[in-house]
């Protein structure tokens, strides 16, 4: 690999999401409570907009409308109007929400909540949580299998992964992992 530019983000750079148009990376600055919007064919900064406190988790939509940002010391969920990177909705969910993914076709958010052991799921149309679902202890990394139909959480001390049936909001199964087994964000891949 040879390194083709650098960009300078904030202060902290953590979570990244790439839009599905392969054009904006979306940078989590934990310690400035923000999150950079660049442009990869420029590789500049084309906007960086305030968020909730300590963002790290991000996901953006599969049409690039929108971006999402969890965020740990804020107990929220910043909903972005990605293009424009304008505040839409702030979402209050559990203790410590690390990452998130989409699922059902983007209609629902799936939030690690790393103090709770919990997931809150939130209606991607209202902006409401509509169900709150025990996971294992210190949930982290989450992911959707590309069938959009199952969401996988990465339990930390647990040493276990979640899995979670997207129509039904309940954990079908428990899978056995190594110990101090983690994930930071999104771990599938289609």
């Amino acid at each position: 690999l040879d390194k083709t530019g650098v960009v300078t983000v904030g202060k902290s750079p953590s979570g990244m999401v790439v839009s599905p148009d392969n054009r904006w990376l979306y940078v989590a600055n934990r310690v400035d409570d923000s999150v950079s919007q660049i442009d990869l064919q420029k590789l500049t900064i084309r906007n960086t907009t305030k968020v909730g406190a300590h963002p790290f988790g991000l996901a953006v939509d599969a049409k690039g409308k929108r971006l999402y940002t969890a965020n740990v010391e804020g107990n929220d969920v910043t909903v972005l109007d990605a293009s424009r990177m304008k505040r839409i909705a702030s979402v209050k969910v559990g203790a410590r929400p690390y990452a998130v993914s989409l699922a059902m076709n983007d209609t629902l958010l799936f939030v690690t909540n790393q103090d709770d052991g919990t997931v809150s799921v939130i209606d991607t149309a209202s902006l409401n949580v509509v169900s709150t679902i025990t996971v294992g202890d210190k949930p982290e990394g989450i992911s959707t299998h590309p069938d959009d139909l199952t969401v996988y959480v990465a339990n930390w001390f647990d040493n276990n992964v979640s899995v979670i049936d997207a129509k039904t909001l309940a954990v079908t199964h428990t899978l056995v992992t190594g110990e101090g087994s983690r994930a930071f964000g999104s771990f599938i891949s289609p």
